[in-house]
């Protein structure tokens, strides 16, 4: 009987450590090379791991298939908890016969503006959007979508190169970083236009202009099989106005939907969104805005959520959404549950305040807080620290998942947390950017869009 896998599309080597500590023997992992670089986790034995570079798509699938053959193993499902592969794993499961969204789902999913436009089309609420050829086409953009506007790549993460443009001025700063930050990330896999073996993004790549929605921010993760909707989770957001512009600093887990909302409510927008992006079955993680008394989508996409969400997840209520994502690709019985298991915790991330090189993380007075459930330093000594918004990943340096006290601010409970953590930085080298980030937030009569 051939050994029968989960292919995991190009995971991180943290997940990739924790499926084969937590579910071993069930995943084949797919890893692109640059992974594997400098990485300190323990890895896989040699079946149950191919590293290779994964933007070279016949290379992948030739390797894949001399793997199989000669480890006699067979694919029982395919997995990706990455943005940036999720084309790759389309296109092999495609190949392979497995289950897993289309290639033009994913494509459209990624797309933040065609996403929108298809939600706009199937009456699903969504900010208006327009392309951005050039500088010259931002001026208008306040006559069109009001004022502040956020401008933002077509393609990309979570709050990377996101500006909130509030003049003129913060129009065409934003969109001139927003062009030297896709530059500069041209070999980047998430913004390719194609991750699956296509090219790098292109240099005229337009601007993304998106109509600001005020209101409170969450996200979920919802599991679509055809007509059913399952709610896996939902998380309220919170932000800092002193950080980088849709920079989340904290998750509350379980969040209820405010005012009028209900969850029956919002199974059905996800529903009319994922069908409306070709999505049938899945798991999918989604961001959205609760904007007077009604459900505006962000942003959708077909893997579960990440960051500090899985094990936040499970000090909830011991649900693990990785090995959930296992048990979906396998066509395995999963269970929820119920709400009244769960209890509510709050997952922080912290942040470094300065670039340079990372010469510790001291969490030994937060440790001492009853509230502290989990600390996780994600950087080792040594790391090189830059600032957004050059880089929006080197900053994040770990989280902390604590019990809340219902009777005081969650907002002052993270900084009194935070105050408990000494992060020591060498040496300050961004000078470059020093400016933006005293400055970019404009919360005074200062200058510069807030990133």
């Amino acid at each position: 009987m051939p050994d029968r896998r989960t292919l995991v599309v190009g995971t991180t080597p943290d997940y990739i450590a924790y499926i084969y500590r937590q579910h071993p023997g069930r995943a084949l992992f797919l890893t692109d090379t640059s992974q594997r670089e400098g990485s300190t986790e323990v890895k896989p034995d040699e079946a149950s791991e191919i590293v290779c570079r994964l933007l070279d798509y016949e290379k992948v699938v030739k390797a894949l298939e001399e793997h199989l053959q000669m480890k006699n193993q067979s694919l029982g499902g395919i997995a990706c908890y990455d943005c940036e592969w999720l084309s790759l794993a389309a296109r092999l499961a495609t190949h392979f016969g497995l289950s897993f969204p289309s290639l033009q789902s994913v494509r459209l999913s990624r797309d933040k503006f065609l996403s929108k436009k298809r939600w706009a089309e199937s009456g699903v609420g969504c900010p208006r959007v327009e392309l951005v050829p050039t500088e010259w086409h931002a001026l208008p953009l306040f006559e069109r979508l009001g004022a502040p506007v956020v401008l933002k790549p077509p393609m990309g993460s979570g709050s990377e190169l996101t500006f909130k443009c509030r003049d003129r001025y913060d129009l065409t700063t934003a969109f001139r970083m927003i062009k030297t930050g896709l530059a500069q990330r041209g070999q980047q896999p998430m913004y390719h236009i194609n991750p699956a073996g296509a090219g790098e993004c292109p240099p005229d790549q337009p601007v993304l202009a998106e109509e600001y929605i005020d209101g409170r921010e969450y996200s979920a993760d919802f599991i679509i099989d055809h007509d059913d909707v399952t709610l896996v989770r939902v998380a309220k957001k919170l932000r800092c106005d002193a950080l980088s512009f849709g920079t989340t600093v904290a998750y509350l887990v379980p969040a209820r939907l405010p005012g009028r909302i209900r969850n029956e409510e919002l199974q059905v927008t996800l529903s009319r969104a994922a069908q409306a992006l070709g999505i049938t079955r899945a798991i999918c993680m989604v961001d959205f805005i609760i904007s007077d008394e009604s459900i505006v989508l962000l942003e959708l996409t077909p893997r579960i959520g990440g960051d500090c969400l899985p094990p936040l997840i499970r000090k909830c209520c011991g649900l693990d959404t990785i090995g959930l994502a296992l048990d979906f690709a396998e066509c395995r019985k999963y269970a929820i549950p119920e709400r009244s298991l769960w209890k509510e915790h709050v997952g922080m991330r912290f942040f470094a305040n300065q670039g340079g090189v990372l010469a510790g993380v001291n969490c030994e007075k937060l440790a001492e807080d009853p509230s502290v459930k989990e600390i996780f330093i994600k950087r080792a000594p040594g790391h090189e620290i830059t600032l957004p918004p050059e880089d929006y990943d080197s900053w994040l340096l770990g989280h902390v998942i604590f019990e809340p006290h219902p009777d005081i601010c969650l907002i002052r409970q993270c900084d009194d947390l935070r105050e408990k953590i000494i992060i020591n930085v060498e040496k300050y080298h961004d000078s470059r950017f020093a400016w933006f980030r005293s400055s970019g937030c404009r919360a005074a009569q200062s200058t510069g869009p807030a990133a």
